[in-house]
């Protein structure tokens, strides 16, 4: 999910285009990796917002200003932050629905082995009652 999030700058004037895509691909797989860290627990809160700000400042310069670069970083940690959550509960809701699938089938096969068992006890109890008939007659 957070493969599909991307920033968009309009460049404007001579600045050098290649210039300012490299350095926007370099702050977004650097809050890619710093949010995978975040999720993992390898780094705090605390330093995850110091790694937003170094990364913030490598592209002010693409931005023209810190006011104009910080609400797209911001942005985009939020969204990849907001699809790591969506993904995490998406795992659990597989591990949940897998979970209930095999408890199912625990059952049914419980299910069958005392179907089974009563079948095959109806059988004696039928086989029973008919030899107990002939020996009467």
């Amino acid at each position: 999910m957070a493969d599909d999030i991307s920033i968009i700058v309009k460049v404007v004037g001579d600045k050098d285009i290649i210039s300012a895509t490299n350095s926007l691909k370099r702050m977004e797989s650097g809050v890619k990796r710093l949010s995978k860290d975040l999720a993992s627990g390898r780094v705090t809160e605390a330093q995850y917002n110091q790694g937003l700000k170094e990364l913030r400042r490598t592209v002010d310069g693409v931005f023209g200003s810190h006011q104009k670069a910080m609400p797209a970083v911001k942005g985009f940690s939020d969204a990849i932050k907001k699809s790591n959550a969506e993904s995490i509960k998406a795992k659990a809701a597989i591990k949940a629905e897998a979970a209930a699938i095999k408890s199912y089938g625990v059952a049914r096969q419980q299910a069958t082995a005392e179907n089974k068992r009563f079948n095959d006890e109806l059988r004696k109890t039928k086989a029973a009652a008919l030899a107990t008939s002939n020996e009467e007659e």
